[in-house]
């Protein structure tokens, strides 16, 4: 018997609707809080937790105010627990015969219960009031909360009786539990905590709940404390989700009174494990958890934030893990148990590629440099280099214009400062750019954007950005702006990044011509610093040769002839004719022509022919290796006039991630695939979706530039 309000009374939970018994007279002042404790719904959970299915009555139907299809129901009885103690609510549907013989099947969207202990039910179809209504349950999703529940308690349990650390935040949804610890954790307690854990769920202990009374709780060990808080309402540690999804460590309680609640507590009890306060339903036995498997322990704002999966969730956890492990064996070739060292194999390669790509780039920083103090040219154009890189090269420019004694020009060089501008990119892909020095260089990219497209910021010093301009239209805009930026400046490809072969050295009596309307094989030739024209072939590319790599080294040839030809032999059926026109004065004239295919098993992927075709291929591709061979062919005329001819057939392997249909369709509607081999680009959008490649990566771009490099490096040197 307690007092409440002035009024006597026993609060028996066994009764239905928990019918509160009056004891004293009602006094008019209390009527309407009786009538409100006794329309408390009757919880079924509580008695079965796993209860799936029941029958009640439909006291109460409205419909939510500014929401469509969304009616608020409560029942006199459910077994649907309501969204509490950080746990989400159960899922499921309401089907109802109203006495009129109407049908009606509301699916319940959210479960809450309010301040009066009143369930309701958010439903998108209402239900007639009075009508006798059946709930099922979404029993799959809670069983799964109740093993992620009682799994939660064992490992809270646990980390108080063996580390003396307390829970102080949880939350359960999406098929996993979240928990805050008060204090940190190495690797060897995670261990035994996690294997002991595991220990209780194989001893299957019983998982009991009972209603104690304030008294009975002060002589109960129990693991959750309460306190009262700032407005004077009472709440237990243990539960401390406020619905939004969000854990927080608590704030300091030492100057907050302990206090016991002044109703009765629902506790659970694991054997010798565990025993908290808690409102949610739960598994009969810890057996009935299965495996409790630890997945983060991360520090978390002075504690440790726990992330667990059990019961079937872990096994669906597990055989994820299991599965991304055998896709990595694979790629990287590991048997059973060395997957750890083959990654660290492969990331010591990748930290080697970083390093010798640094270094490169370093270089080409470096030849850049030299090559604008040679020119005293401050517009530096690079298709590809580390934007540090690219920094540090127009800081030592900036130097240079700064002080006089550091130019290689000496006492020639011109003492007023320039700004310098470096752009790195193509004209299809777009530019990324560092201007320094000048007056203002903010002034100066301020300038720069009433002709052109480009986009910036930064300090007076230095400013960067992107533009969507062209190279012409770039050098433009600055000529108009700066115009001694273009004293002695060298011609595009002279500025290219990239001197293996040194084009003021070697190539001013050279003519090299590219057989190819490729903008990727333009752009990968420019990368070896050499002077070249383009002349497109119109050589038919339906010739008979079923071979892959034959077909392209075919093609090459004939393109290549088909361009030389052009150019020197107009009546001549080959390029060995003894009609061919040569004087002593002409140039030595190199004539390169190229092709690439894709292979995938022996079947040759040309450019798709729409969009249907390209979804064919890249379903072809998905999943699977392939090869990309490109053909080059090489004709030259010395300056004696002989005429030489070089074809080879360069083959690199691509492998090629599982695509997504949502993936492939994202990918085409990019418009990407229409112009390539194979409907992808290496160096594109695609990039993404390939796991790995084996050979030249240049060679599936379009031109194999080691043997290209090779070639012309013999001609033009020697």
């Amino acid at each position: 018997m307690q007092t409440l309000y002035g009024i006597e009374f026993i609060y028996k939970y066994s009764l239905p609707c928990d019918i509160l018994l009056i004891i004293c007279p009602l006094k008019h002042k209390s009527d309407s809080i009786i009538r409100r404790l006794i329309m408390k719904t009757d919880k079924l959970y509580y008695k079965d937790s796993f209860i799936y299915e029941f029958n009640a009555c439909v006291e109460k139907c409205e419909a939510v105010d500014g929401k469509e299809k969304q009616y608020r129901i409560v029942l006199d009885k459910t077994a649907f627990f309501p969204e509490a103690g950080g746990q989400e609510c159960d899922t499921g549907v309401i089907c109802a015969k109203s006495p009129t013989g109407t049908e009606a099947k509301a699916r319940v969207l959210h479960v809450s219960e309010d301040k009066d202990r009143v369930i309701t039910h958010l439903c998108d179809t209402p239900l007639e009031q009075g009508s006798i209504v059946k709930g099922t349950l979404n029993f799959e999703k809670r069983f799964s909360n109740m093993q992620h529940h009682s799994g939660e308690h064992i490992m809270s349990g646990l980390i108080k009786s063996l580390f003396d650390k307390d829970n102080v935040g949880f939350h359960l949804s999406g098929g996993s539990a979240v928990f805050d610890i008060a204090g940190t954790f190495t690797d060897g307690e995670l261990a035994i905590l996690e294997r002991k854990a595991n220990k209780v769920v194989t001893d299957d202990l019983e998982i009991v709940s009972r209603i104690v009374t304030a008294n009975e709780l002060k002589v109960i060990p129990c693991r959750s404390k309460f306190y009262e808080s700032d407005d004077g309402a009472s709440s237990a540690s243990e539960v401390t989700d406020d619905n939004s999804g969000t854990l927080s460590l608590p704030t300091e309680r030492s100057s907050r009174n302990l206090i016991l609640l002044p109703e009765e507590i629902r506790i659970v009890s694991i054997g010798d494990v565990d025993s908290c306060a808690c409102c949610a339903p739960h598994v009969k036995t810890t057996g009935q958890i299965g495996l409790i498997k630890i997945m983060s322990a991360e520090h978390f704002r002075g504690g440790t934030r726990f992330t667990i999966v059990c019961g079937s969730a872990a096994l669906e956890t597990m055989c994820r893990l299991r599965g991304d492990e055998l896709k990595i064996m694979h790629l990287l070739s590991a048997k059973q148990g060395e997957t750890p060292e083959a990654v660290k194999r492969l990331s010591d390669t990748l930290t080697e590629a970083r390093q010798s790509i640094h270094s490169k780039d370093g270089q080409i920083a470096m030849m850049l440099m030299q090559h604008a103090r040679t020119t005293g040219s401050r517009i530096l154009f690079c298709t590809e280099i580390d934007i540090n890189s690219a920094r540090k090269c127009v800081n030592e420019l900036i130097a240079d214009e700064t002080n006089p004694d550091r130019n290689c020009n000496g006492d020639n060089a011109k003492t007023h400062e320039k700004a310098v501008f470096f752009f790195i990119g193509t004209d299809e892909a777009g530019y990324r750019f560092i201007i320094g020095g000048g007056k203002d260089a903010r002034e100066t990219l301020a300038q720069l954007k009433k002709t052109i497209d480009i986009k910036g910021g930064g300090s007076n010093l230095m400013v960067s950005g992107t533009t969507g301009a062209s190279r012409n239209d770039i050098e433009a805009a600055i000529g108009s702006i700066q115009p001694e930026s273009h004293d002695s400046a060298p011609s595009k490809e002279h500025s290219e990044c990239s001197a293996m072969i040194n084009p003021h050295e070697h190539t001013n009596n050279v003519r090299i011509i590219l057989a190819s309307a490729s903008p990727r094989r333009r752009e990968l030739l420019s990368k070896l610093g050499v002077q070249f024209e383009v002349t497109v072939s119109d050589t038919d590319e339906n010739i008979d040769c079923k071979e892959p790599c034959s077909f392209v080294k075919e093609l090459a040839l004939l393109k290549a002839r088909d361009v030389f030809k052009k150019l020197i032999l107009p009546s001549a059926e080959s390029p060995s004719s003894d009609t061919a026109h040569h004087t002593t004065s002409d140039p030595l004239l190199i004539v390169i022509g190229a092709d690439t295919v894709v292979d995938l098993n022996g079947k040759v992927l040309g450019k798709p022919k729409d969009k249907r075709d390209a979804e064919m291929m890249l379903r072809g591709l998905s999943g699977n290796a392939h090869m990309v061979h490109t053909g080059i062919a090489v004709i030259v005329r010395d300056t004696s006039g002989n005429i030489t001819e070089f074809s080879d057939c360069e083959t690199s392997t691509v492998h090629v991630e599982d695509l997504t249909d949502k993936e492939i369709e994202s990918y085409i509607a990019t418009g990407e695939p229409f112009d390539k081999a194979g409907s992808y680009a290496i160096q594109g959008v695609f990039a993404p979706y390939i796991s790995s490649i084996e050979g030249d990566y240049y060679n599936i771009v379009g031109l194999p530039l080691n043997k290209l490099y090779r070639i012309l490096k013999k001609q033009i040197i020697n």
